[in-house]
């Protein structure tokens, strides 16, 4: 047999198990009166809880008790979440492989109800760590080489997120001057720019124009051609010809890209939009086949 297929087999053999495993194997069982902890392991272990993801010494350690062969479980009693854990065996601290959430660098797992981080929503939720610790757009100022992208810029040219038919800048309509002009300088404090009037942020969440990431549409929610025929009247106006049309069209795009490209910030275009691409109305295309794509917004 050619080797290479020998391999092949080989690594499906060792992986499917593994897969299968993790699908069937908790180290942390949490709840809000308990959590109970598993581990594979030839030697007694222990598990140590954590208030944080790194440093700090264990708010407690527990030793975990015998319930088969290579087999430990451990009932650490209270409402643990938003804690850290590791296993040590006598060779240095770290959670399993089995572990489906970790602090920093991986270093200690961490114990969350799994419901809670549920992708659905930008912030999923709750969070282990404090509100003003966290990566978020507003604490960019905080984050040194660390930039986030520009919603204010975004829907100050295209409209609200929350209403894929309701235009703004490139529509036509007043009052999202200073949110453009807000991205326009970065995201920066800067005399000439009324945060009061900003759509979302009221104060400057950039230390440097790079921090920001100045973009009109990327992969998820509408492109820029499926926003602007949702949102601009004029350009689904069929007493107008389709020449006319893809016209407009064109100096909408361009209007956008400049806001983007004459910005402080980073500018960031979604592939095809120079090219008005279509996504066909869809929002979120990462599950959608190629084919349901088109690189034209004329049709």
């Amino acid at each position: 047999m050619n080797g290479k297929y020998i391999l092949s087999a080989l690594m499906v053999t060792l992986i499917t198990p593994v897969v299968h495993a993790q699908g069937r194997f908790n180290e942390m069982v949490y709840d809000k009166t308990q959590t109970v902890f598993h581990l594979n392991a030839p030697a007694m272990p222990k598990v140590r809880i954590y208030q944080n993801g790194q440093g700090g010494k264990p708010i407690k350690t527990v030793k975990m008790r015998a319930v088969g062969t290579d087999r430990w479980e451990a009932t650490v009693k209270g409402d643990l979440n938003g804690k850290f854990y590791t296993f040590d065996i006598g060779r240095g601290e770290c959670p399993s492989t089995f572990a489906k959430a970790v602090g920093i660098n991986g270093q200690r797992g961490a114990i969350v109800r799994q419901e809670d981080t549920d992708p659905e929503g930008w912030s999923a939720g709750t969070c282990a760590y404090p509100q003003e610790k966290l990566a978020m757009k507003a604490n960019t100022h905080l984050l040194n080489g660390i930039g986030a992208f520009s919603d204010d810029m975004r829907d100050g040219l295209r409209g609200p997120f929350s209403d894929d038919t309701k235009g703004a800048f490139l529509a036509g309509i007043a009052g999202e001057e200073e949110s453009i002009k807000f991205g326009i300088v970065g995201s920066i404090a800067h005399p000439q720019v009324d945060m009061t009037r900003v759509n979302y942020d009221k104060k400057p969440w950039a230390t440097h124009p790079t921090q920001q990431i100045s973009y009109v549409s990327c992969h998820d929610d509408m492109c820029l051609m499926d926003r602007l025929k949702a949102s601009v009247p004029s350009l689904t106006d069929t007493s107008k010809s389709k020449d006319d049309r893809t016209a407009e069209l064109i100096r909408l795009d361009l209007l956008a890209q400049t806001a983007v490209f004459t910005s402080q910030g980073v500018p960031f275009m979604l592939a095809g939009e120079e090219m008005l691409r279509t996504r066909r109305v869809f929002t979120t295309v990462s599950h959608r086949p190629t084919a349901s794509m088109s690189s034209t917004g004329t049709t």
